[in-house]
């Protein structure tokens, strides 16, 4: 498919009498239509389509549309309806009033094919560009980061429901693939028996576990016959997750003659775990009292003094069990690739560790966030006094240190490891200290020291003044949430929530680059008080 060259450069004089007679100075579509129509170059979305072949709807008017759907916050189906009908957007896109639209497909295709190319964040970056090109984004010493969850377009399965549908996922791209082997070799019961959803709903725990059961030994037989017969579709994805699925809730033990399989309890690390066949990228999480399947989104947004507008200057979408000082490193890695590095970096707690603090320093980035406080009814690692060059510690109490040691390998290289042995016994401060019978034991991190200066930083009335540019970010958040629909997926797999979000964090940056732009054309500076 060739890119089609029929773009108007101009608005169309029909449309631009009725716009310019009905649409307020400061209405979106307008100023996008006067404005901002050629922000994305075109250029940059040709690298996309082939040069042979039948013309395509015009990428610069499918990437407006994308924005917009999400400003407006639509389906497809209703985008590709007002293109047609709304004359406010033909004003924007340039269009004739009788242009005809396009099919919603297009729309979804579109999104495919920005996937395909590593063009996720293209639309987000080149409107940042925009932003910053009109004198909007230059204050960015200052950031802010903080995260939300964000639920998967599924419904959440029981461990039979699960099993049930990966078994039939499989069969159905089986069929696909090779319809003759599938009629041929596939038994009939197999067709029979898995071809529809079923519920675990009513079961007794013992017809559960029955089914369950069952269900292990079909998995294992369809997948060991499979490798038998060396068919190539063993490799699809739908088979390479139904493996996955039997591997994390079924055992294997071999006997002489035969082998059993078995139940396992359901203890899979919720990283690994898959939810779901149909998304299996998106995992089950907790964060105090709420629970979801999904995904979390990370959002950062430049941190200026109170009244002047901010603008979102990355989104990271990570798997929803990621810590969210492990997203930090890349988050931070973004922000200096598009040249928004900050100097300070303001956070919550969940993205301050001692690593972070090192490494974001090391990158010359001042991590500004409060560290997690330790329990005041124990003794804690700061009322031990730590001495690295003598390789001792003592305790409240005053006992030293029997054993001292510096672990120089795995994963916890460089974190130190301390013994304080049966003298703890019959210590009159035990019951604050230990409950070991082999005596209190301490393991500091690499960096414990910058946790502890971050702790005695916290309680300082300066420290707390700088960290109220903080908060403004939950309610760029929920401005999110509540325009755009931030906190639900519409789309299967992180790649798709990823585009998702930076396409919904684009149109926020349009809605308050449009904002700053009507105040600056009623000669106000370019301030923004609500959004």
């Amino acid at each position: 498919m060739s890119v089609c060259n029929d773009l108007y450069k101009e608005i169309p004089q029909e449309i631009r009498s009725w716009g310019e007679n009905q649409l307020e100075p400061n209405n979106v579509y307008r100023i996008v239509g006067e404005q901002l129509f050629s922000f994305i170059p075109e250029d940059e979305l040709i690298s996309m389509y082939s040069k042979t072949g039948r013309p395509s709807i015009n990428p610069v008017i499918l990437s407006l549309v994308t924005i917009f759907q999400y400003l407006e916050n639509v389906p497809d189906r209703v985008a590709a309806l007002w293109v047609k009908m709304r004359l406010d957007w033909k004003y924007a896109l340039h269009l004739s009033i009788d242009d005809p639209g396009f099919h919603y497909s297009d729309l979804s295709n579109f999104r495919e094919r920005l996937s395909s190319h590593g063009k996720e964040s293209l639309i987000f970056d080149q409107l940042l560009k925009k932003i910053e090109s009109l004198g909007f984004l230059k204050k960015y010493k200052q950031q802010r980061t903080d995260s939300t969850h964000v639920l998967a377009a599924i419904r959440q399965l029981s461990r039979l429901e699960n099993l049930n549908e990966g078994l039939r996922v499989a069969l159905k791209a089986i069929e696909k693939a090779d319809s003759d082997f599938y009629k041929d070799r596939i038994p009939t019961v197999y067709r029979e028996n898995y071809s529809t959803h079923k519920s675990d709903y009513q079961m007794t725990d013992t017809q559960r576990h029955e089914a369950l059961n069952r269900l292990g030994q079909d998995i294992n037989w369809l997948i060991c016959f499979l490798e038998t017969n060396k068919k190539s579709f063993i490799k699809l994805p739908e088979l390479e997750i139904l493996q996955t699925l039997f591997s994390q809730h079924f055992t294997i033990q071999h006997k002489e003659i035969h082998k059993e399989i078995h139940l396992k309890e359901d203890t899979t690390d919720c990283k690994e775990k898959i939810q779901t066949p149909h998304d299996y990228q998106a995992r089950y999480s907790t964060k105090r009292n709420k629970s979801w399947i999904g995904y979390k989104v990370h959002i950062t947004e430049t941190a200026n003094e109170k009244g002047e507008v901010n603008y979102i200057t990355d989104i990271a979408t990570t798997n929803a069990c990621e810590r969210d000082n492990e997203t930090l490193p890349e988050i931070q890695k973004n922000l200096d690739n598009r040249g928004f590095k900050p100097e300070e970096q303001f956070v919550d707690k969940g993205y301050v560790t001692g690593d972070s603090l090192s490494e974001s320093s090391e990158n010359g980035i001042q991590l500004m966030g409060e560290a997690s406080q330790l329990d005041n009814n124990v003794y804690t690692p700061d009322d031990f006094i730590i001495d690295y060059e003598a390789q001792t510690a003592t305790c409240p109490a005053g006992n030293t240190s029997i054993s001292f040691k510096e672990l120089e390998s795995g994963k916890h290289k460089g974190e130190v490891q301390i013994f304080f042995g049966q003298q703890c016994q019959n210590c009159e401060h035990k019951e604050k200290c230990t409950t070991s019978k082999k005596g209190r034991k301490l393991r500091l991190h690499r960096h414990y020291d910058l946790l502890k200066k971050r702790r005695e930083e916290g309680k300082t009335s300066d420290f707390k003044q700088a960290m109220k540019r903080r908060p403004p970010v939950e309610g760029t958040i929920s401005d999110l949430v509540r325009s755009c629909g931030l906190r639900r997926s519409r789309y299967l797999g992180i790649l798709k929530t990823h585009l998702q979000n930076l396409l919904k964090g684009a149109a926020l940056n349009l809605k308050r680059l449009i904002k700053s732009i009507g105040l600056c054309n009623n000669g106000e500076k370019h301030k923004l008080v609500t959004v």
